[in-house]
C-alpha cells in the first residue's frame, strides 16, 4: 500500500502543477477527493502491478506468512517499527521521484511563461498559459509511464524479501 500510495501522492503533486486542482473525483478505497492526475497514474501503476504478477507475490507472502507467523503472533518490537517509519518514509522519496520529471518541465513552462510576459506585457498569457501547462504536463506524464513500469517492476522484485524480513522481525 506504502508503494500506491506514494503514486498517488506524486499525482497530487503533479495535478496541483498542471492546474488541476478543481478537477477532483472520489476515491472508492478511501472515500477521500483524489485528483485526476492521481487517479490516472493509480490506476496505470495498479494495471502495471497486476500484468507483472505482483498479486501472485502477494499470495505467496500471504500464505508464507502463516507459517512465519502464526495468527496473533505478531509483536510490534523496534527493528519492525523502524522497518516500517522507513517504508513509509520512502512513499515520500517515491512520490517526489514520480513528479518531479514532470514538474520541471512545467517549471520550465513557467519560466518561459514569465520571460514572455516580462517581454511583452499586452499579451494575455493566463488564457495561453493553462492549456500549455496542461498540453506540456501530459506530454510528460505519458513519458512517466515506462519510468512508472520499470519501477514498479524493481518494487515487485523487492517484495519477497522484504516481506520475509518484516514477518521475521515481527516474531
Amino acid at each position: 500500500h506504502f508503494i500506491f500510495a506514494g503514486i498517488q501522492t506524486g499525482g497530487e503533486l503533479l495535478g496541483f502543477q498542471m492546474g488541476f486542482t478543481m478537477v477532483s473525483l472520489v476515491d472508492p478505497l478511501s472515500g477521500a477527493r483524489v485528483s485526476i492526475t492521481s487517479h490516472l497514474l493509480y490506476m496505470v501503476s495498479l494495471l502495471t502491478f497486476l500484468t507483472l504478477d505482483g498479486h501472485l507475490h502477494l499470495l505467496r507472502a500471504l500464505a508464507e506468512s502463516f507459517t512465519l507467523l502464526p495468527p496473533g503472533g505478531l509483536t510490534m518490537r523496534g527493528n519492525l517499527v523502524d522497518n516500517v517509519l522507513s517504508l513509509s518514509g520512502g512513499m515520500f522519496v517515491l512520490a517526489v521521484k514520480i513528479a518531479a520529471p514532470v514538474m520541471a518541465a512545467i517549471f520550465m513552462v513557467e519560466l518561459a511563461l514569465a520571460l514572455m510576459a516580462r517581454a511583452a506585457p499586452q499579451m494575455n498569457l493566463l488564457t495561453l498559459g493553462f492549456p500549455i501547462k496542461i498540453a506540456v504536463g501530459f506530454f510528460f506524464l505519458g513519458l512517466l509511464f515506462t519510468v512508472l513500469s520499470l519501477r514498479m517492476e524493481d518494487t515487485i522484485i523487492e517484495l519477497a524479501p522484504m516481506f520475509s524480513n518484516l514477518m521475521r522481525m515481527g516474531r
